[in-house]
Parts: C-alpha cells; structure tokens; sequence
C-alpha cells in the first residue's frame, strides 16, 4: 500500500476530454500535486524518505524525451516495447532495501501513465505522457525539488 497522498484515478479516464482535448486539470492541477510530491516527498511524517531527487527526475524524464525524438505516428508500434520497458526500470529503481533509487510515488507514476499508454495504444498517448511529463518536472522545480542525491 501506498505510503503516500495522491488519487491516481484522474488519469484513469485517460489525458483527454469528451472533445477530445486535453485535460487542463492534469495540467493546473494534478502536475502541481505530483511536482509538489516529488519535491517534498509526500506526507511529512514519512521525513521526506520518498523525495526525488533532480538527478532521479532528469534520468528518467530525458529517456521519455530520448524516445519522444524518435518515435511519431508512424513507427509508434515498433517502439511501444521501449516505451513498456519504462515500468520495468522504474520498478528496478525503485528496488527495496539500501539500493532504493527512486521513491515509490515516482515508481507508480510512470506505471500509471505507461500502462495508460499500453491500455489506449497510440502514438498520441504518448504524446500527451510526454506533455504531462513536462510540466510536472516543471512544477518539481517550482517546488525547490532540487536535491543532488
């Protein structure tokens, strides 16, 4: 069980509307929330054991954008596999014991959108992932997540 304070259900639905637009409450609300997370590692009485780090965010945040320069409509299924491996690095990462590199909101957030990615099977998904990506790292910062370790 989580140890954490976030509702993953808002992404359940999938990144966009009835219309077909994207959610602006991922954007406004639920990236703050998750920047915020991050940053500050949850609910205090957990002393902060599950901040990420900068370095943390930045590994996995630059192979989304490794894989957003060469993926596009066209070659999207040959290279679904690469985006799926996301949730077996994170679960690596997040390994228990002394070797924890990343915190287990983190781990579940990039499970989450993965998986939503594999459930809808389009190169848009992970477009709007990467989107969504972008502007909680952006909200990290916003809120001092800026450690080294």
């Amino acid at each position: 069980m989580a140890k954490y304070n976030y509702n993953w259900n808002t992404l359940e639905s999938g990144y966009l509307d009835e219309e077909g637009n994207f959610k602006l409450e991922l954007i406004e609300d639920e990236a703050d929330k998750l920047g915020r997370l991050f940053a500050n590692g949850g609910l205090k009485k957990y002393n902060n054991k599950e901040k990420l780090t900068k370095t943390q965010l930045r590994n996995f945040y630059n192979e989304v954008k490794a894989l957003d320069a060469r993926i596009n409509e066209d070659n999207f299924e040959e290279n679904l596999p690469f985006i799926l491996m996301l949730k077996a690095k994170a679960s690596y990462a997040h390994r228990g014991g002394k070797n924890k590199k990343i915190p287990e909101s983190f781990r579940d957030f990039i499970v989450k959108n993965v998986d939503l990615i594999s459930k809808e099977k389009t190169y848009e998904s992970f477009d709007n992932f990467t989107t969504f990506f972008e502007t909680v790292v952006g909200y990290f910062y916003g809120h001092g997540g800026e450690g080294n370790k």
